[in-house]
């Protein structure tokens, strides 16, 4: 469940930086737009959030597979 987990996780941010931080970055790209700026962001917590969780998931993991005894 663990790798699928990870996968939807990395989907998820994948999705969210291709249909919304990816537009908002053009529109910022022609000229500086405060409200895309804002979107952007407020939207981009999003993505902390999505790796923040899966940093948590690889950590833990990682402590499982140490405490085994597997390098």
């Amino acid at each position: 469940w663990a790798l699928l987990a990870g996968a939807a996780l990395i989907g998820l941010i994948w999705a969210s930086t291709a249909f919304i931080q990816v537009p908002l970055h053009n529109a910022l790209g022609g000229a500086f737009d405060a409200e895309a700026h804002s979107r952007l962001v407020g939207t981009n917590w999003i993505r902390t959030v999505l790796w923040s969780l899966r940093a948590g998931l690889v950590l833990w993991l990682a402590s499982l597979a140490f405490s085994r005894g597997i390098s």
